[in-house]
């Protein structure tokens, strides 16, 4: 918008909005794409770099692994091993193992049964019961939040024309009391997560998990079938892919 004394307020005309091309800023727009796909990617995570390379968002880091086992599922870990990208496809995480071989699903199946071991000093405490006026009420918070800003529906598949994070595999990765911790404090165990802090009560983040587990349960897409994993070697695996 703009004005002048011979004017009003109004909308400035396209005629006035030009782009001027040059080899200076297209070099700089490439810069900066690629400063943009390094912070993104964390290739320091496994690169050493000069000193003068700073990147503030560098100090950004994954999920904090050391009790995941009292935190998601098993069964769900041996999905998100097997293929990430289908889970979530914007993910920056990598494929550590060939989801297309027998050999591939074993290594994810081994690697989470490790990974289900690590459940920390205290055993997660159970929430109240919960019921179907509690989901009811749950529903009400995902909406009043604007969760749908983010994410689909947890009835909904992945959808890649909006884009948005998909919630319906969330029955199969949390358990109640799992997921209202999550809400309670989202960056508790990921200081770098976008999910945002909505100050949820107990009571809040317990209904909210309730509707999300309902409306989500048995809406995952079919993946790969796992056999037990082997604990040992699973520890290994995970070892020796950093």
């Amino acid at each position: 918008m703009w004005k002048g004394s011979e004017f009003p307020l109004q909308s400035i005309p396209s005629s006035y909005f030009k782009y001027q091309p040059n080899k200076r800023l297209n070099k700089s727009l490439q810069l900066r794409h690629g400063r943009d796909l390094i912070a993104k990617q964390n290739c320091t995570s496994c690169h050493a770099a000069d000193e003068k390379f700073i990147l503030p968002e560098l100090n950004y880091h994954g999920p904090d692994l050391k009790d995941i086992g009292s935190r998601v599922s098993e069964k769900w870990l041996a999905q998100w091993l097997d293929s990430p990208h289908s889970i979530k496809p914007n993910t920056t995480m990598h494929e550590v193992v060939d989801g297309n071989t027998e050999q591939g699903r074993k290594d994810a199946s081994d690697m989470a049964a490790y990974l289900a071991t690590l459940i920390g000093d205290k055993p997660m405490p159970e929430p109240a019961e919960v019921n179907g006026e509690d989901a009811k009420l749950g529903g009400s918070h995902f909406h009043q939040l604007g969760c749908v800003a983010c994410h689909s529906l947890p009835s909904e598949q992945y959808d890649a024309k909006t884009g948005r994070i998909a919630l319906n595999r969330i029955s199969e990765k949390y358990s109640q009391s799992s997921l209202t911790a999550f809400l309670i404090k989202p960056d508790k165990n990921h200081a770098s997560i976008k999910m945002p802090d909505f100050g949820l009560s107990d009571n809040e983040a317990n209904q909210l998990a309730a509707f999300l587990r309902l409306e989500s349960d048995g809406k995952a897409p079919k993946s790969h079938e796992f056999a037990k994993g082997d604990v040992a070697r699973g520890k290994k695996l995970v070892a020796t892919q950093n």
